[in-house]
């Protein structure tokens, strides 16, 4: 299901795929997805499928006629494909990161760092910037990094170099694209500030956090763990204002 319920997405085991659009009540065009399958991605209008194969392939399809658009291909497998609002541009992680532009299906710009593969690509809420995730292969997370680019035009963006010394589990970004909100092996969730480390803030937790995200005002962070917990923080003060778990009520 999309993130405002505007269509269902079906896939079946023959790698065909359709998709009901549930304000309308009609169904797409049938989309045979084929083999080696690595990610998907639909635009916000349910009007674009974005297939990812682990031959580093990205299929366009357009959805009402079941007809591929365009095809793009890059280092690597496709980990991640993450898209604008208005259906313009497109940031690809594999072992490389890769920008499109698909109104005009150009290529804007590729980056690659070496020893590092892109494991995810996020659009700030504005659309205006996009910060990526490059992580290397070694378990202790030492190869984590986070970058900073335009969409537009697939630029790298002034920052400072912020690297997490524990593996990363998740990631979010803020509403301008100015800081990063980072859930690694470590017992508290991480605000990067993009250019000011006085900026940074931290907010403990018990264990470890798996998932974190800004409210939409920004004026709370929220953090899960792996066995239920869920902390909001005051992002401010780094107060905790809320805890809940599976087996107790909020606090």
């Amino acid at each position: 299901v999309s993130d405002f319920n505007q269509f269902v997405m079906n896939i079946r085991q023959d790698f065909s795929c359709r998709i009901w659009y549930l304000d309308t009540n009609k169904e797409s065009a049938v989309v045979q997805l084929g083999p080696e399958l690595a990610t998907l991605m639909i635009s916000h209008d349910g009007s674009t499928l974005f297939v990812g194969k682990d031959s580093g392939r990205v299929i366009v399809w357009d959805t009402a006629t079941g007809k591929v658009r365009h095809e793009f291909q890059q280092k690597g497998a496709i980990n991640d494909i993450s898209i604008d609002s208005s259906g313009t541009y497109i940031a690809v992680a594999s072992d490389e990161l890769v920008f499109y532009n698909l109104k005009t299906l150009q290529e804007l710009k590729r980056h690659e760092k070496e020893g590092l593969s892109v494991r995810k690509a996020i659009f700030s809420g504005d659309d205006k910037v996009v910060v990526a995730h490059f992580n290397s292969s070694a378990r202790d997370g030492t190869g984590s990094r986070f970058a900073f680019f335009s969409p537009e035009t697939g630029e790298i963006l002034e920052s400072r170099d912020i690297q997490v010394p524990s593996e990363v589990f998740n990631f979010n970004v803020n509403h301008d694209g100015t800081a990063v909100i980072v859930a690694s092996f470590a017992t508290n969730a991480r605000v990067y500030h993009r250019t000011d480390a006085a900026e940074d803030r931290w907010y403990p937790f018990d264990t470890y956090p798996v998932k974190v995200l800004f409210s939409p005002d920004e004026r709370l962070v929220i953090a899960a763990d792996s066995e239920g917990t869920v902390k909001i923080f005051d992002s401010a003060s780094g107060k905790a204002a809320v805890t809940a778990d599976k087996d107790h009520a909020a606090q």
